[in-house]
């Protein structure tokens, strides 16, 4: 996802008074009234989340400091003691007017806010708000006696701050602004910044400077160095300038897209796939269950509902629990089987699927259940192995893949029932984890990490006997790998070396690998993710003294 989740630290600025004379500047809108600005230009600096102190330029509008059109940075005031606090730093002056990143953004993913009486057409709001809220993680809240909230006012174009900025904080709304421009405010106000203003937008769009009329030249300053840490450049973004932005001639760009100048940019329908992913990124929903593991756990899907199973702490028993929302689990059944590493899961038939190596004998377990709780078929295999194994279903074929003991090689073997076993192949490749299953399309991924070298790896099969194209990618771990397919992707998961974040790669073709997303939850094994619909979940088990269990819902994109 694009990196325009950069956010400001910035001190929030007041509401002009009510009657309050302001020395008249020029000004100049656009129809949607997201392009305010004044020739009037001034410096002053900024901080994110992901930056560190930079200058910008910023335009002077009727008292207020406005940056890239619609971004209030603060009052002009304001912004003018910050300029000289920084160039002329005092003992304890910066650090009054920067907030850390952990104030900027609103707690629990929820937006306090009210709407002034004075605002007409205040539907565009509760449209925006409804549509934030079907999409993302974000949820709106009416203010009773919160202190930290955001207002809906009236006024000329349409404007906000970036972030939750302390006390109370406004988003204007002209009487041109849309429904499309108020999701595009609620953007700024949640942490997002313009797309066009990322570190690489050079690569993917040219700026037509000749056609931007003179003294508004800043608004197309790159000010946001996050990288590639989200995602893509979103060409779709609702947080994209229009092509004219700024126009001297409106029907000459400002912004062209590369290498294909035809792109639609500017779009203010909806929030993109993108901006989904970038602002469930930043406002995760996280669950952190009583329960807990010396291992990682296993997650599957079944009807628009999750199942969750891992081995309990001490004694070693296998659990599970199952969830409609990825959050909250209930229905806990406890079995007497016990197993030293983590289970896997699968759907096979409309079953669910649950496979282990056994304690002590280490040798490879499936159960077989229709309702997640009540389990039965019991199969134990002559195969073993000292770690994890994985499952996965190809066509009308149940696939189960292991580490061999003794001389590490992976093993792949299948059954049409999952009570009868065989057409066992083992590969020259070797781990000493627990590797991943998947299907993509009609080919069955196998990821591993190697010996020596950590490395993960790729191979797919057609048929689950021969196996082809491999792929060693650069990224390492200590963990067992995690794989899992749904909406045409395939995403691979590990454990990061060193830091035991969460990462996901995904791919659509299990040779290509990209969209790389980590999350800086920690863990003590390999992370896995399922599907709830076209959300994803991840499940691990967390770095804290008890080792609990953690469910979180998150895009890739």
């Amino acid at each position: 996802m694009p990196t325009k989740k950069g956010t400001s630290k910035k001190t929030g600025s007041k509401k002009p008074a009510a009657g309050k004379k302001v020395k008249a500047e020029k000004k100049t809108y656009s129809v949607s009234g997201e392009l305010l600005a004044s020739t009037k230009v001034k410096s002053s600096y900024i901080s994110g989340a992901t930056f560190g102190l930079k200058e910008v330029k910023y335009s002077a509008v009727d008292g207020q400091a406005i940056f890239e059109g619609d971004i209030v940075l603060g009052s002009v005031a304001e912004m003018e003691m910050i300029k000289k606090q920084v160039e002329n730093p005092q003992a304890g002056a910066e650090r009054a007017v920067i907030i850390s990143g952990s104030q900027f953004r609103w707690p629990d993913a929820v937006v306090v806010f009210r709407i002034d009486s004075s605002l007409p057409n205040q539907q565009r709001v509760t449209d925006a708000i409804a549509h934030w809220q079907a999409n993302t993680n974000i949820r709106f809240k009416q203010r009773t006696t919160e202190s930290n909230f955001v207002t809906f006012v009236p006024g000329g174009g349409c404007s906000s701050q970036v972030g939750m900025r302390g006390g109370e904080q406004f988003i204007t709304l002209g009487a041109g602004c849309t429904t499309g421009n108020a999701i595009h405010e609620i953007g700024h106000t949640v942490a997002l910044w313009h797309e066009q203003s990322r570190e690489d937008r050079d690569n993917f769009v040219t700026i037509n400077f000749a056609n931007i009329q003179a003294g508004l030249e800043h608004n197309f300053d790159q000010h946001i160095t996050d990288g590639d840490d989200v995602g893509r450049y979103d060409y779709g973004s609702i947080m994209h300038y229009p092509r004219n932005a700024f126009a001297i001639n409106p029907n000459v760009d400002t912004i062209t897209p590369k290498p294909d100048p035809t792109v639609p940019i500017g779009q203010r329908t909806g929030l993109s796939a993108g901006d989904v992913a970038a602002i469930n990124s930043i406002y995760p929903r996280k669950s952190i269950l009583g329960d807990t593991s010396s291992n990682g756990p296993a997650l599957t899907t079944r009807n628009n509902g999750v199942l969750l199973s891992w081995t309990g702490v001490g004694n070693l028993r296998l659990n599970f629990m199952s969830s409609t929302d990825g959050l909250i689990y209930s229905n806990k059944v406890t079995l007497g089987e016990t197993s030293p590493a983590a289970p896997a899961l699968a759907v096979f038939q409309n079953r669910f699927i649950v496979a282990w190596i056994g304690v002590g004998n280490n040798q490879l377990n499936i159960l077989q259940s229709n309702n997640g709780m009540s389990w039965s078929n019991k199969v134990t295999l002559g195969d073993t192995s000292q770690s994890s194994p994985a499952l996965a279903v190809l066509g009308n074929q149940l696939f189960i893949a292991w580490r061999g003991v003794g001389n590490n090689q992976l093993n792949v073997m299948r059954s049409s029932d999952g009570v009868h076993w065989g057409n066992k192949v083992t590969l020259g490749d070797t781990t000493t984890s627990g590797p991943g299953l998947a299907t993509l399309g009609s080919r069955l991924l196998l990821a591993w990490r190697g010996v020596g070298n950590n490395q993960l790896n790729v191979m797919q099969s057609s048929n689950g006997s021969t196996f082809g194209s491999k792929v060693t990618l650069g990224e390492t771990t200590v963990s067992k790998t995690g794989l899992h397919a749904s909406g045409g992707r395939a995403f691979l998961t590990w454990q990061g070396v060193g830091n035991r974040f969460l990462n996901v790669l995904a791919s659509s073709n299990g040779t290509a690998w990209g969209s790389k997303q980590t999350s800086k939850e920690t863990c003590i094994d390999g992370p896995v993710i399922t599907n709830l619909g076209n959300r994803l979940v991840w499940g691990w088990t967390g770095t804290d003294n008890a080792h609990r269990l953690n469910s979180m819902l998150f895009s890739v994109i």
